[in-house]
């Protein structure tokens, strides 16, 4: 009888053995002032740093891959294809493709310099709706050695922007006093122009009360005032206050 050959089972082992990650010995640039922590801490946090720093680089880097693609394969699907795309095969939004997308747009020319910066602040300066200006302000920053944070990089966008706004026109200057001239003038324009909508309406009211005694269903109201002397009353102030109105306008 054949002995049972002993293996090791490898999810056996990985449960009883603890898993060891494997970093990557490079050079890494640290900026926060650690001296500012105590020790325990300060070995905890420089160490997190040196694992984290190249892997956002790297993350960065492969924005500028990713996007291209992205732009790429969006160019050749049809109007819809597109999104199901990136929801089956990726689980990816629209919303963070276009992110992807605009940094290889707008930033893939210089994108070894761009790409010391972190996802979010590169995010940002792709949008659409940043200036050109602020992609060259924060260029030339880059260019002095200087890695702009991402509240300092929103606050070049909104410079940048404000910038850009087309100045609100000047208040228009005060109207200098009219002359007496100037003033009767302007009197005697305002006084015409409400005597002819007087005389507009006198005349429209007069001709609807002269229309009254040819009506052959005056209705009640109007019957009633047509067969005593209010009627006659009422029509003859109208019929005078037109004539008045219109000897002011000819005199």
């Amino acid at each position: 009888m054949a002995r049972p050959s002993q293996r090791r089972d490898p999810l056996a082992q990985s449960q009883t053995q603890p898993a060891t990650m494997v970093v990557e010995q490079v050079r890494v640039e640290l900026l926060y002032d650690y001296s500012r922590l105590p020790a325990p801490q300060r070995r905890l946090a420089e160490e997190a740093a040196r694992t984290i720093k190249p892997r956002l680089r790297r993350a960065a880097a492969d924005i500028f891959v990713i996007g291209a693609a992205l732009n790429g394969v969006k160019a050749q699907l049809e109007h819809g294809q597109f999104g199901d795309w990136l929801a089956v095969e990726f689980g990816l939004s629209r919303r963070m493709a276009q992110h992807f997308m605009n940094v290889a747009t707008r930033l893939q020319a210089k994108s070894e310099k761009f790409s010391h910066l972190p996802p979010s602040t590169l995010y940002l300066l792709a949008a659409p709706t940043t200036p050109d200006e602020a992609i060259r302000v924060v260029e030339e920053r880059l260019d002095a050695g200087d890695r702009p944070q991402l509240a300092r990089v929103a606050r070049i966008v909104e410079l940048s922007k404000q910038a850009q706004r087309t100045p609100s026109s000047p208040a228009p200057a005060p109207a200098a006093p009219l002359s007496a001239t100037q003033a009767g003038t302007l009197a005697r324009e305002v006084q015409a122009a409400m005597a002819l909508v007087l005389e507009d309406a006198l005349a429209q009211a007069l001709a609807r009360l002269d229309s009254i005694p040819g009506d052959k269903q005056p209705g009640e109201l109007w019957g009633k005032l047509f067969h005593n002397r209010e009627y006659s009353r009422v029509r003859n102030e109208v019929a005078a206050l037109l004539r008045q109105v219109q000897a002011r306008r000819a005199g």
